[in-house]
This record gives C-alpha cells, sequence and structure tokens, in this order.
C-alpha cells in the first residue's frame, strides 16, 4: 500500500505542479490521508529525488512537481497513470487555499 501511495503522489504531480495544500488535497481524496503524512511523504520522495520544489515566480509560493527521474522510476510513463488519479490531480490543482 505504501509503495502505491508514493507511486500516486509522484503521478499526481506530473501532471502538474501543485502547492503543498493541493497536494494535501489530493492525498486526502484518494487515501484519507492526514496534512502531516503528506508532507513527510513529499519530503520522502524530495530526498529520493522523485519530486522537487521550486517557488512560483508569479505567486511566490512554493510548488511540488515531479521529475523526469521520478516519474521513469515510479509510473514509467505518463500514458500509465489511472485515470482516477488524473481525474483527482485536475480537481485538486484547480482549489485554492
Amino acid at each position: 500500500m505504501r509503495w502505491r501511495i508514493l507511486r500516486d503522489v509522484v503521478a499526481v504531480l506530473s501532471l502538474g505542479w501543485m502547492s503543498t495544500f493541493q497536494v494535501q488535497i489530493a492525498m486526502r481524496r484518494l487515501y484519507a490521508l492526514k496534512n502531516k503524512t503528506t508532507r513527510d511523504i513529499l519530503e520522502e520522495l524530495e530526498s529520493e529525488k522523485a519530486v522537487a520544489q521550486e517557488r512560483d515566480d508569479k505567486s511566490q509560493v512554493f510548488k511540488w512537481g515531479a521529475t523526469a527521474e521520478g516519474v521513469a522510476f515510479w509510473i514509467g510513463k505518463t500514458e500509465n497513470i489511472p485515470a482516477s488519479i488524473v481525474q483527482v490531480a485536475v480537481t485538486s490543482a484547480n482549489v485554492n487555499e
């Protein structure tokens, strides 16, 4: 189960850059994860260089995104992402704090 959660975090972030809040919303919808658990997973994946965090120049908000290496390792190709993950990612990306 943990492997699926890590894979799905990378899958969500491979579709576009998201704030921590947006990732937390997506993971809550998919797995009912608490915010702290999602932050811990993001930090773990960042240390493995599967995801990266950068400051958005327009909004000055830090956003998360999947790295090419992370996508290759966890997913293979973005075409392999389940439709349910895509739907949650798109919906969560439109949520504002």
